[in-house]
């Protein structure tokens, strides 16, 4: 929410509940009672933890699916019911690698790399000389 402390929001729904119960004269165990149901209304729940998810994540879930098992922009698009698969293409689709061979020659280097430091303890020199250090070839 923004807000600079973290139950302002929690805060400003007691305010407004205790206004609401002063205006209807809402008193004893009947205010407590209300009050506590607002305060329990306004905190989180578990659910929360899924307000990520909207109708777009499973349509681009969808539509990811379908692009690895090789449907076509069209296919997509029909069953996204979209009129035009350049949209399904722009929004919904993820861009492939325009040149296969060379990401996977990408991936092999960048793999043995890492391979490679793991074994020489992450990055540090093999032997007793810096490498950093060591006067330039002439």
């Amino acid at each position: 929410m923004g807000s600079s402390r973290p139950h302002e929001s929690l805060d400003q729904l007691r305010s407004a509940a205790a206004q609401l119960l002063d205006l209807y004269r809402v008193a004893g165990s009947d205010r407590v009672e209300l009050t506590d149901i607002a305060t329990q209304a306004a905190e989180g729940s578990q659910a929360d933890a899924l307000a990520w998810i909207t109708s777009h994540s499973f349509r681009k879930t969808t539509a990811t699916i379908l692009d690895d098992a090789g449907q076509s922009a069209r296919q997509i698009a029909d069953q996204l019911g979209h009129a035009r698969p350049s949209l399904t293409q722009d929004v919904y689709m993820g861009r492939r690698a325009k040149n296969p061979a060379a990401a996977a020659a990408l991936e092999v280097a960048l793999n043995r790399s890492a391979d490679v430091t793991a074994r020489l303890g992450h990055g540090e020199p093999t032997d007793s000389t810096d490498i950093y250090s060591r006067s330039p070839a002439r």
